[in-house]
Parts: structure tokens; C-alpha cells; sequence
């Protein structure tokens, strides 16, 4: 009890000092009433009592004093301590101390000391460090090649170091527009770092073909942000060189695969048809053929050869699409003949395959529109050749629209073949691309028919798209944006027209008179144009160089020219100019292998008057001479009766047959016009049994043909077998005794 006393009551000085001094005034007021007393009685002795009460009084005295001493010494060294502590106040080098508790007043001092201590310790550190990072500030490296600068919370500029002077002055900025070179999102910036007290790096900004990265960083207890922009322009060039060089590298690797590929698909698709073309051509020299081998072999050449001339032309119009150079013509056209051509190319190979082939219109359909009907023609014959490829059973139809709201000419073909996945899908019209690896093994192809097909589409304003099932079938829709002529008529029904005039490939051909110099130096040209000329009845003379041309020509009077632009010696186009420049007034047509637009230019800017393309079309090529000629006669070769060849007895019943023959067509004919195919149908019947009766097997089977047309309900080729009709009623009718009006079959 006394010790808690003690330390409840005692801990103060000032109760320690009042204590030692309330005994100190206690001893001394003893000492004086002791001498008083003594002073009442005058020389008495001091009894024994007395002197204990002195003797402890004296002790009392000495102790309190003694412990005074104590206390005031131990208060002077605690003050000492906390002296010498306070000299070295805040210093990092001053030992600690400890705080003294014998008193509340020297604990409190002790721990007043230690706080002080604290707060200068880390003020200083603070002073250190704000000047350490102005030390750092004002060190940036003259010749960094680093944009330095300080920035305050206002994201004012503070200081920037010479490098980014350098900058500024190169760029023509002041020191304030310096913000260009950095984040659009700055302030942003600067405000996260400063709450974050985080580094935020890899900031990209381009400027005048520049790039800087930037990295932003906060000053320890300052409201204050540096920024580093670092110069990464070569850098970032050098980066994308490399990218380059790697994607140079991706699509080289791609292209060398994909022209491996290609070349292995045309050496296969370009050998097919030359096996068959080599092939069939050597047993027309085997004499043991029949006459119907003869003209089966020669069939297969030609369409090997037709063939082969589709993969080359493909090849040729795709190079021409990658390099920009694929002209869409815009002409007017009629829909329907165009839509003809392309159905009897496509029955024909329909029909080797034994598959059913429709052509469906419509109507109202456009009778004439604007475009350029031979890339149309090509886009309906890969789409519908491609149809027919890949249908084994059932068929291909194709169904034609125009909407004209839209302006619109939309032609779906629809086939029952063997379907593509979505997968196939994705990379069927990608070039030299088909739907999987074993196509080109189990159907052929170069994969390039879709592929160009959807560019010339694209090129036109139309477009090219598919549905497909797997092992169901497909459907390919063409959608091309089409003009129509002013004042253009609409068909609700397919128009009849007259046969075709004359055409080479037919009986019925013309004659013409003439003397045409051909200049071709390769000597299996000179005689295939040779035989086309002299069906003809022109006179042909040859020349085998440019040169030798231009010597004939100057020395004898031509009706045409015929010019091969690539010979020895000298080539055509110096040879058309040496002849326009001494006044030739022959028409020169050139002949060139080289189909693109450029070197068509090439030849007209020479002198040539029109212009002929290697391999050569029978037919154009006819187009293109016979403008230059004059017809002489027309000529039908006559077709006789082979009952009267055996039976010579019956000419008065053939002559019969031949006097009821132009009424009989004539109602055929009007039957087609009116679109009455029943009695159409009737009318061919009656034909077919009798045309072979009187010896006209041919009649028999022209009759046959229509039938057939009708049942499938194909009227365009009803309407074409009626033309191939009048002609073989037109031969007949040559060596006929009966006087036939001439209005009966015009």
C-alpha cells in the first residue's frame, strides 16, 4: 500500500521537492524550539533524550538532504541527456536515448524530445529527397537523345531539358505547344500518377511522322510528374520492314504453293485435252476407221481444242483482272438470243452427261439491255458448266428475272449434284481454289471458272452467291445492276424469229470474189486459213515475213490483207506502216495471238482496219473477211429423195409430197409464232412419219428434234429446230418440178 502510495503520489518533482522541504522546515522549527527551550533553562545539560531527538533530527536532515541531492542529480543527468540529444536533434547519427520516468516532467520531456526527433528526421528525409530529384531534374544529359521535363499537378512545364528544345525547335513549337508530342489524354495522365503515386509507361504518339514513347513518372511528396519521350521512329520503321519482309515471306510461301498447285492443276487440265486432240488426230490417219469414226474424231478434237482455248482465255482474263486491265464493254444486247447461246452450249454437254438441263424466263423480261453480253455470256457458261459438272443424276435449271424496281437481272441456277459443306463454301471463289483436294482429282478444273466469274460480276456492279446442302445440291445466283435502252420492250412471251442468215458452218453458204494476201510465216496457219479462204472461192497468195508483204502488196492490187503481227524479218505492224505510208488502200486485218485490249489499240494505231485472234473462230473469222469481199451467188446444196434414187417410178408420188410441202411448213411455222404446241406438236408429227416415207430422212429427224423440245418444253430449242426445219424444206424443195410460190417459203 505505502509503494502504491509512493508511485501515485510521488512521481512528480515538485511533490518530491515539497516533501523533502516540508522535513527540511520541520527539522529546522525542532532545532529552534529545541533551543529555545534550552535557552528557558539556562545551563542545563542536554538530557539523553534530548540528544535523540537532535541526533534524529540531525538524521533526518542528512538523509533528506542526502536524497535531495540524489534527485537533483538524477534530474540534472536526465536534463543533461535530454541536452545533449536536443544538440543533435533530427540528425540520422544521434544514438537514441532513454527517456528517464522518475518523473512525469522528465518522461513528458523524453517523449516531447523523441516526437521532435521524428518530425526533423523526416522532414530532412523529405529535404533530401525533394533534393535528390531536383538534382536528378537539373542533371538530365544534355545530349539524351530523350525528351526530359518536369510537370506540376496543373500540367504546366517546369523545366525540359535540351534535348527537348532541340525537338521543339526542329518542329517549329514553343515550349507551351509541346503537349502535341505528347498523349492527347495527359492531364488524365498526370492526375493518375500523382494519386497512384504509379509509373505509367508505353505511351505511343505520332506526329509529322515522328513517333515518340512516352513513360510518366511521380516525384516522391511532390505535386510534381516527369516525363520521358523517347524518339522510336526508326525504330518503329525498322519493326515494320521487318513485319513486311515477314508477310513478303508468309505471301511469297503462299503464292509459291498456290503457283505449285496451279501449275499442276494446268499441266493436268492442258495435257487432257491435248491427249485427246494428239490422240484423235493420229487415227484420222489410221485408214480402217469408218466414216462415222472419222467424223466422231474430229468432233473431239474440236471441242478438245475449244476446251483448251477456255483454260488459256480464263488464264489470260484473270491476269488481266489482277493487273487492273479488264475493260467491261456497255453496249445494247438482246437478253434472250444472249440467253440462247449459253443454253445450247450447256444442253450439248448436258446431254453427254445424260442429265436433264431447263432453261425457266420470267417474264416480263427486257427484250434489249446495256452491258457487255460476252463477260455475261462467260459468267452463265462457267456457272452453268460448273452446275453440270458436279450433278450426276437429275439435272441443272435455270431460272431468269428482272425486277424493275430494282433494275435488277438476277439468273439463279439450280442444280441436284453433290452439294458443298460450309466449310467448302468459304474458299470457292478464292483463285486456283476448289471446294476440297479430291475435286480436281474426281471432276477436273483449274479452279478458276467461280473465281472469275465473281470478279467480272464485281466488275459490272453485280455480284455472285450461293446456297448449298451437302449430298443435296446448290443453288448459284447471279445479280447484275442492268440499263435498259430508252423506250425498251418488254417480252411476255419468247419471240419468234426468222433463221439466221447465212453461216459457214451450214449448208447454205455464200460465195464470194476476191484476192487476199496472207502474210503468216508458220506454215500450218497458211494452210488452215488456206482452207477456210478457199471454201470461199477466193484467190490467196502468201507471204512468210512482214517484208515480203509489203514487197507483194506494192506490186499487186488486194482485196484484203491478212497481217500476222509477229514474223521474222520484219513483223506486221512495221509492215502495215510501210504500207499505209505508201499509199495502200487494201484493208488490213491483223491476225495475233495477243488478245488484250492494249495490243488491239496497238494495231489499229498502226493502220489495221479490224482485227483477228489466234486460235481462230470459224466464225468470227468469216464475220470479220467477208466484210472486205464481195458476194457472188448463194448456194444451197440440194437434198434428194433416196426413194427415187431406188425407185425412179416414184416421182409422181414424191412430186406430190413436194407440191403439199410449203403449206405443211408454213402452219408449222405459224403454229410456232402463235405458241400453239399442241397443234405445233401434231403438225411435227405428221412431218416426221411422212419425210421418211418419200426418202427425206433428214425431214424425218429435224421433225424428231422438235418433238423432243417440246416434250421437255425447251421452246428456245423448239424454236431453233424450226429454223434447222425451213432450211432442210428449202434443199428439198431445190430440186423440186413443182412451181412453188415464193411467198409460200421465203
Amino acid at each position: 500500500m505505502l509503494l502504491n502510495l509512493y508511485k501515485r503520489y510521488f512521481k512528480s518533482i515538485r511533490v518530491k521537492l515539497a516533501f523533502f522541504m516540508s522535513m527540511l522546515i520541520l527539522f529546522s522549527m525542532a532545532i529552534f524550539t529545541y533551543f529555545i527551550l534550552v535557552k528557558d533553562r539556562a545551563q542545563q545539560a542536554y538530557t539523553t533524550e534530548e540528544m535523540s531527538i537532535v541526533l534524529a533530527g540531525l538524521a533526518i536532515t542528512a538523509v533528506a538532504v542526502i536524497l535531495l541531492f540524489i534527485y537533483f542529480c538524477q534530474a540534472v543527468s536526465a536534463v543533461a541527456q535530454y541536452t545533449n540529444y536536443a544538440d543533435h536533434l533530427g540528425s540520422p547519427d544521434v544514438k537514441s536515448f532513454k527517456i528517464d520516468e522518475s518523473s512525469d516532467e522528465l518522461k513528458n520531456l523524453g517523449l516531447a524530445l523523441q516526437r521532435a526527433s521524428k518530425r526533423l528526421s523526416d522532414q530532412e528525409e523529405a529535404i533530401n529527397q525533394a533534393m535528390r530529384d531536383m538534382k536528378n531534374l537539373t542533371a538530365f544529359p544534355a545530349n539524351s537523345p530523350t525528351i526530359e521535363l518536369s510537370m506540376n499537378a496543373s500540367g504546366n512545364i517546369q523545366y525540359i531539358n535540351p534535348c527537348g528544345q532541340k525537338i521543339l525547335h526542329e518542329k517549329n513549337l514553343r515550349v507551351e505547344q509541346i503537349y502535341v508530342l505528347m498523349p492527347s489524354e495527359i492531364m488524365a495522365l498526370i492526375r493518375i500518377c500523382l494519386e497512384t503515386k504509379n509509373t505509367i509507361y508505353d505511351f505511343e504518339v505520332e506526329y509529322e511522322g515522328n513517333v515518340f514513347l512516352w513513360t510518366f513518372t511521380p516525384v516522391a511528396d511532390r505535386d510534381l510528374v516527369h516525363g520521358y519521350g523517347k524518339d522510336i521512329t526508326l525504330t518503329r520503321q525498322a519493326e515494320e520492314k521487318a513485319r513486311a519482309a515477314d508477310m513478303k515471306k508468309c505471301v511469297a510461301e503462299k503464292a509459291n504453293n498456290a503457283k505449285s498447285e496451279f501449275l499442276a492443276n494446268m499441266s493436268h487440265e492442258i495435257r487432257t485435252p491435248l491427249t485427246a486432240i494428239i490422240g484423235f488426230s493420229e487415227s484420222l490417219l489410221d485408214g480402217d476407221l469408218k466414216s462415222s469414226e472419222h467424223i466422231e474424231s474430229i468432233q473431239t478434237i474440236i471441242q478438245s481444242g475449244k476446251h483448251l482455248s477456255s483454260i488459256i482465255n480464263n488464264i489470260l482474263d484473270l491476269s488481266k483482272i489482277e493487273a487492273g486491265k479488264i475493260e467491261i464493254e456497255s453496249i445494247s444486247y438482246e437478253l434472250l438470243s444472249m440467253f440462247d447461246e449459253v443454253r445450247h452450249l450447256a444442253e450439248q454437254q448436258a446431254k453427254e452427261k445424260d442429265i436433264g438441263f431447263t432453261f425457266e424466263y420470267g417474264f416480263p423480261l427486257p427484250e434489249y439491255v446495256i452491258g457487255d453480253p460476252v463477260r455475261i455470256k462467260q459468267i452463265l457458261l462457267n456457272l452453268c458448266n460448273n452446275a453440270i459438272k458436279f450433278t450426276a443424276d437429275g439435272g441443272v435449271n435455270v431460272k431468269v428475272e428482272y425486277d424493275k424496281g430494282l433494275s435488277q437481272l438476277s439468273v439463279r441456277v439450280y442444280d441436284s449434284g453433290v452439294g458443298l459443306t460450309d466449310e467448302q463454301i468459304d474458299k470457292l471463289f478464292i483463285a486456283f481454289n476448289q471446294a476440297d483436294a479430291s475435286t480436281t482429282r474426281c471432276y477436273g478444273g483449274t479452279g478458276l471458272g467461280l473465281h472469275l466469274s465473281k470478279q467480272l460480276a464485281e466488275k459490272m456492279n453485280g455480284d455472285i452467291s450461293i446456297e448449298s446442302h451437302f449430298g443435296e445440291g446448290s443453288c448459284f445466283t447471279l445479280i447484275l445492276q442492268v440499263e435498259l435502252p430508252e423506250d425498251v420492250h418488254f417480252l411476255d412471251k419468247i419471240k419468234y424469229t426468222p433463221p439466221a442468215e447465212t453461216c459457214p458452218d451450214m449448208q447454205q453458204c455464200k460465195y464470194f470474189s476476191g484476192h487476199i494476201l496472207l502474210a503468216e510465216d508458220n506454215i500450218d496457219n497458211q494452210q488452215l486459213i488456206n482452207l477456210f479462204l478457199r471454201n470461199l472461192g477466193v484467190d490467196v497468195t502468201f507471204a512468210n515475213n512482214g517484208q515480203e508483204a509489203v514487197r507483194l502488196a506494192q506490186n499487186n492490187d488486194y482485196d484484203l490483207i491478212i497481217m500476222d503481227m509477229k514474223m521474222p524479218v520484219m513483223d506486221g505492224l512495221e509492215a502495215t506502216r510501210r504500207l499505209i505510208s505508201s499509199g495502200c488502200e487494201a484493208p488490213v486485218v491483223a491476225l495475233t495471238a495477243n488478245a488484250m485490249k492494249e495490243d488491239r489499240e496497238i494495231c489499229y494505231q498502226a493502220g489495221c482496219d479490224d482485227f483477228l485472234i489466234k486460235p481462230i473462230d470459224r466464225k468470227h473469222f468469216f464475220d470479220v473477211v467477208t466484210r472486205y469481199l464481195h458476194p457472188v451467188e448463194e448456194i444451197i446444196n440440194p437434198l434428194y429423195s433416196r426413194l427415187l434414187e431406188d425407185e425412179p417410178g416414184m416421182q409422181d408420188l414424191v412430186d406430190g409430197f413436194l407440191s403439199s410441202l410449203p403449206v405443211m411448213f408454213t402452219n408449222i411455222q405459224n403454229a410456232c409464232a402463235d405458241e400453239c404446241w399442241d397443234e405445233l406438236s401434231r403438225l411435227v408429227h405428221d412431218m416426221k412419219s411422212v419425210g421418211g416415207g418419200y426418202g427425206y430422212p433428214l425431214l424425218t429427224e429435224t421433225s424428231k428434234k422438235i418433238e423432243t423440245a417440246l416434250a421437255g418444253k425447251n421452246m428456245m430449242d423448239v424454236v431453233s429446230q424450226v429454223h434447222e426445219l425451213e432450211l432442210v424444206c428449202k434443199r428439198i424443195l431445190l430440186v423440186s418440178k413443182v412451181d412453188v410460190p415464193a411467198q409460200q417459203l421465203a
